[in-house]
This record gives structure tokens, C-alpha cells and sequence, in this order.
């Protein structure tokens, strides 16, 4: 309870505003916009929503939620699916599209991507249920950090 208390004030304080009771009318605000991220990470969430839950404008919201925890809503969203995702492929049998499907993404491809973009391997590699899934993969990062050959010609 008390490290929770003191990371608040620690995220209260980094907003820029001189009066304290403004740093804690706009933490409120960032607080409800995080909370209705968590509840609706899964659905397709617009700025312009998350503008009106927190009572500011885009800009304004954008800016002061990243300076408060470090990542914009969008990031936010991004990483609460494929922390879902990755809960999914570890203890369930959907297949990667449903898993796609189920934690928000429009798509498989865009699933993929973002995946790749955080873990560095696709999501059927992190999977990884059967050896020879897992060998391909191996394989694959041993090509991609091999030196390209040097060519006598």
C-alpha cells in the first residue's frame, strides 16, 4: 500500500503544473483514462474517447499521459493485448488468428507485427509447440545475425 501511495505521488509530481490541487485534479484524470484502457484494451479505442473520459484535449492528454507513466495510451494499449496474447498461446489452443482477434488487433498481420516489434520473433515461434516449430525458428535468428558472404568477384 505504501509503495503504491508513493509511486502515485511520484507520477502526481511529474506533471507540470504549479498548484498542487491542479497536479491532482489532472492525475484523477490520466488515473480514469488508464482504467478505462484496462477494462477496454480489447476493444478499439480512439483518442478521441480517451479525450472525453479524461476531460482534455488530445494533445494535452497525450502529452501529460506519457510524462506520467512513461508510454502513450496507444503503447499502453499495444502492450495489455500481447501480455493477453502471450497469456493465450501459453495456455490455450486458439489458433494465432483467434488469439488476434480475441486481444483487439484488427488482423493477424497486425498482431504479428506488433509482436515482432516487442519480442523480436513471431508469435508462432514464442509459441513454440512442437520442435520442429521450434528448430525453424532457431534457424531463423541464426540466418538473420550471420555476416552476409564475401564475394571473391
Amino acid at each position: 500500500m505504501m509503495s503504491s501511495v508513493k509511486t502515485d505521488l511520484e507520477e502526481m509530481n511529474r506533471i507540470g503544473s504549479a498548484k498542487m490541487t491542479t497536479r491532482r485534479e489532472l492525475y484523477a484524470r490520466l488515473c480514469l483514462t488508464r482504467k478505462y484502457i484496462l477494462r477496454h484494451f480489447q476493444s478499439p479505442i480512439q483518442l478521441d474517447e480517451l479525450s472525453k473520459v479524461a476531460f482534455l484535449s488530445k494533445y494535452h492528454l497525450l502529452r501529460t499521459y506519457k510524462s506520467v507513466f512513461g508510454i502513450t495510451p496507444y503503447q499502453e494499449v499495444i502492450k495489455l493485448r500481447l501480455a493477453r496474447a502471450k497469456d493465450l498461446m501459453r495456455t490455450g489452443e486458439k489458433s494465432l488468428e483467434e488469439i488476434a482477434f480475441e486481444v483487439g488487433f484488427s488482423d493477424r498481420r497486425s498482431f504479428t507485427k506488433a509482436f515482432k516489434k516487442e519480442t523480436g520473433q513471431p508469435p508462432s515461434c514464442f509459441r513454440g509447440g512442437s520442435l520442429k516449430v521450434t528448430k525453424q525458428c532457431a534457424g531463423a535468428a541464426k540466418v538473420r545475425l550471420s555476416p552476409a558472404p564475401i564475394s571473391n568477384d
